[in-house]
């Protein structure tokens, strides 16, 4: 891209940490260091306070699936998709306030990055549809999410057809997710 930011670009600081128990680094896009912060410029009211599932919700879950089938035995599936915060693509406005500065040359970063006070509400969004979508049209009812976890209880030797285990493999491309069991 160069090495001049243009008139509306931003190049907030990134750097390394070590990861605890690791060797291995994190990435930290800071963007709370200096005068003209990406995080001042967002509206912290519309970012914060997203309800997320919790082990009540599951319990109701739970018996209710109990109750239509009586005596069969239950499982518990659960997908992480940690990974997906990176595939929520941000504006065009925004990215180019995403500029990173590495080695005296300039890149835009176009995904949602850990350092933005915007980044759970924007994964909530995304991670939303997407149950929206398991739920309402591929008719996996027993689906709840938890930040970056998506899980919910099945019967136990379900047919493969209709085992949440590979109902990934039904969807399109565009909104594929897996549920393993990590």
């Amino acid at each position: 891209m160069g090495s001049t930011l243009l008139p509306g670009m931003y190049s907030m600081p990134i750097y390394a940490v070590p990861k605890p128990g690791s060797t291995d680094l994190w990435l930290v896009n800071d963007h709370s260091a200096g005068l003209f912060t990406l995080n001042s410029m967002i509206d912290h009211s519309l970012v914060t306070g997203y309800p997320l599932d919790n082990l009540h919700q599951l319990g109701h879950m739970l018996l209710d699936l109990h109750n239509l089938n009586p005596g069969l035995d239950l499982v518990m599936w659960k997908s992480n998709v940690a990974e997906a915060y990176w595939m929520c693509l941000m504006h065009p406005f925004w990215q180019i306030k995403q500029t990173v500065h590495i080695d005296s040359e300039l890149y835009i970063n176009c995904a949602n990055c850990f350092g933005s006070s915007a980044l759970f509400a924007i994964f909530v969004s995304v991670n939303s549809l997407v149950a929206w979508i398991a739920k309402k049209h591929r008719g996996l009812l027993s689906l709840i999410t938890y930040v970056n976890n998506s899980s919910g209880p099945a019967i136990a030797g379900m047919s493969p057809s209709t085992n949440p285990t590979t109902i990934s493999s039904q969807l399109p491309k565009s909104c594929s997710f897996s549920f393993g069991t990590n």
